[in-house]
């Protein structure tokens, strides 16, 4: 049975979509894996304090900024993987078409191959 060009250029369409796919999905577990939360110690020790009232205040201003950082590392990250997610999902689409407009375009390839043996045959060929 011979493969029309459509059907050859259909199946490297869905080898290079399935490529994508592969990528895609490593990169969504990759920054699904990424932590957003600040540290607000360094190596895990505690941070040392200073009485007063002007460092209470750095001290307060810094776990804001620590907070806001983290919430905005957050969000990044959450459109980051939605983004993500839609490529994913949109190639996932495209590649279901593809598989069955590679099914239809079998189907005529082994059509074409009947109707060519059927004219050889009725030639006497």
């Amino acid at each position: 049975m011979g493969k029309s060009q459509r059907t050859e250029n259909l199946e490297k369409d869905i080898k290079e979509i399935e490529e994508k796919l592969k990528s895609l999905k490593s990169a969504e577990k990759k920054v699904s894996g990424c932590k957003t939360k600040v540290k607000h110690t360094y190596n895990e020790a505690d941070s040392d304090h200073v009485d007063g009232d002007k460092y209470i205040d750095m001290y307060d201003e810094d776990q804001k900024l620590i907070k806001e950082s983290s919430k905005a590392l957050k969000s990044k990250k959450d459109d980051v993987l939605s983004e993500l997610k839609s490529n994913i999902t949109s190639l996932t689409i495209l590649k279901q078409v593809k598989e069955t407009e590679l099914a239809v375009s079998r189907q005529s390839d082994a059509i074409k191959d009947a109707l060519d043996a059927a004219a050889k045959f009725l030639s006497g060929k």
